[in-house]
């Protein structure tokens, strides 16, 4: 029953971070749960969207590809009590688990609460602009260099935004990838699938940039909602790229969510050092959000510590 109320609440959905929304989730996972309780007023107060995956016959929740944000959401100011209270609500409705690892939005913070259900709780890093100030504050509040960059990549570049073209995208993102070795963690399908869903439901944009000889040398895709814009895939051609490119395609889109009246760039942020170095040029403010984490069985500890 909670799923179909969820699917049918559109005022409830529209308070949610695009990440939390059904055709998000339907994409991302063949296998996804809603638990929802209501607060003080009876009214919903908070929902936790869980996707379920099933792996050596274990049972696995844990964020989907290409989703950083899930876990318990509150949608009313609530008290400290209150909060515990939604949160165990939620938590009783959970499926039965193997495996729990989930990463949590930046506005939630209670790791007492996952603590207190034997969860470990670290703590990942992400860079977040605030888009209250004019766009020339924003601008002020960027680094020098990236400046610089970003003016030369515009006096000989164009910017277009082509949904329905993840080819180049893809083909960057892959190559980014295999420069480093490591195999293609994504489905390329299914990154076709949000950027054309996200356009249809005016939650997303894919960015091309193109020089002077008509090359694609470098693509962003960010997606939103009513509070927040998200990078959530940046790609590059070294060989081929002006060293603004991607840059100026970041400020682009951030000067595109100020234009939609939102209220926060979210670079999606890295652990790696040198790619937070380069997000905390653009001016943002370290955040924290959770990572939950515990496993119930042997075997998936096993695979995980041999392949990760």
């Amino acid at each position: 029953m909670n799923k179909e109320q969820y699917l049918k609440s559109s005022q409830l959905l529209l308070q949610l971070p695009v990440f939390f929304q059904p055709w998000w989730l339907d994409i991302v996972s063949d296998n996804w749960h809603i638990t929802m309780a209501p607060g003080p007023a009876g009214t919903i107060a908070g929902v936790w969207p869980v996707a379920l995956e099933s792996k050596l016959g274990l049972s696995i929740i844990r964020n989907p590809l290409l989703t950083p944000y899930l876990g318990p959401f509150f949608l009313q100011s609530l008290t400290t009590e209150q909060q515990a209270r939604v949160f165990e609500t939620l938590w009783q409705q959970f499926p039965r688990w193997d495996s729990f690892d989930m990463e949590t939005t930046v506005s939630f913070d209670r790791a007492d609460l996952l603590q207190q259900k034997e969860i470990g709780v670290s703590e990942k890093i992400t860079f977040e602009i605030a888009l209250a100030p004019g766009e020339d504050a924003l601008w002020r509040a960027m680094s020098s260099n990236h400046r610089n960059l970003i003016r030369q990549a515009e006096a000989s570049h164009t910017i277009i935004e082509n949904p329905g073209q993840t080819t180049r995208l893809l083909q960057l993102h892959r190559e980014t990838f295999s420069r480093k070795n490591k195999p293609y963690p994504f489905v390329p399908a299914m990154i076709d699938r949000l950027v054309q869903c996200s356009h249809e439901q005016d939650s997303g944009s894919l960015w091309h940039l193109q020089d002077a000889q008509g090359r694609i040398t470098a693509a962003i895709f960010t997606v939103w909602d009513r509070q927040k814009m998200y990078l959530l895939l940046s790609a590059t051609d070294p060989e081929a790229a002006h060293p603004g490119a991607v840059r100026l395609l970041i400020w682009h889109a951030i000067k595109a969510a100020r234009q939609k009246g939102l209220s926060v760039f979210d670079f999606e942020g890295s652990m790696d050092p040198g790619i937070a170095a380069f997000f905390r040029r653009f001016g943002g403010s370290q955040k924290t959000y959770l990572c939950a984490s515990r496993n119930r069985s042997l075997l998936w500890k096993v695979k995980k510590k041999l392949l990760g």
